[in-house]
């Protein structure tokens, strides 16, 4: 196989992991047993107020919840094995002045796609302390990873402005999610229902731009690969 070839398959594996994410991650939702942080009786999934890690608990808040863990295993380990796949395929087909700092985001981004296994590996009603640690880790690492591919991108004149933008924009957001974690766990015991819903709905935002974000950038590589501006 031409080195193209596997290039090109690896960032349609990244647009289908990130479809298959979208598709998996809301059937999760459909099967999940119920249950909220504030309210454990509450029925099913409620968008803006359970997170993402509800879908991975084995149980939910005390109920049943089997297919809506393996699904939420299943759905992050192919996300993270497809956006490993794009971090090994970017730098051979991006022209930098400083190869090295590619190897680097190489690096960190698959690190940061294992950190997302690890994420589903450790349910939150099992682990709690350690999930919620490789979950902060994740979006530290996550917020790197963003900010140095903005950097990175927007020193190429050959690159369209779309991409490094959305990489900035990305960057703001995860900022944005970290700061109302932060501030939130200093809301009285009268605002809970505000605190998850405002950390429902930005890790909403943060995960679903995320996915966009992916896509976005796999469809220009596989548009302008292997012509330029992108091959090396």
């Amino acid at each position: 196989m031409r080195k193209r070839d596997w290039r090109q398959l690896a960032f349609l594996s990244t647009i289908v992991g990130c479809v298959q994410f979208l598709f998996l991650s809301s059937v999760a939702m459909v099967f999940y047993g119920g249950g909220t942080q504030i309210n454990p009786n509450s029925t099913g999934y409620i968008f803006f107020m359970n997170l993402f890690s509800d879908l991975g608990r084995t149980k939910s808040f005390g109920n049943p919840n089997t297919i809506s863990f393996i699904l939420f295993l299943t759905t992050l380990f192919l996300a993270s094995i497809a956006l490993a796949a794009y971090f090994i395929a970017i730098p051979g087909v991006i022209n930098v002045n400083k190869p090295e700092r590619m190897k680097i985001l190489t690096i960190l981004g698959v690190l940061n796609a294992g950190f997302f296994v690890a994420i589903a590996l450790t349910p939150a009603d099992l682990f709690p302390f350690l999930h919620d640690f490789i979950v902060l880790l994740a979006f530290i690492l996550l917020f790197s990873v963003s900010l140095m591919m903005y950097f990175l991108f927007k020193d190429i004149e050959t690159i369209p402005r779309i991409y490094p933008l959305v990489f900035l924009v990305f960057t703001c957001l995860i900022a944005l999610y970290g700061f109302v974690s932060l501030v939130t766990g200093f809301f009285p015991d009268g605002l809970q229902e505000l605190s998850l819903f405002l950390r429902a709905l930005i890790q909403k935002i943060v995960i679903y731009y995320l996915i966009t974000c992916f896509i976005i950038q796999s469809l220009g590589a596989l548009k302008n690969y292997p012509g330029v501006p992108w091959v090396v």
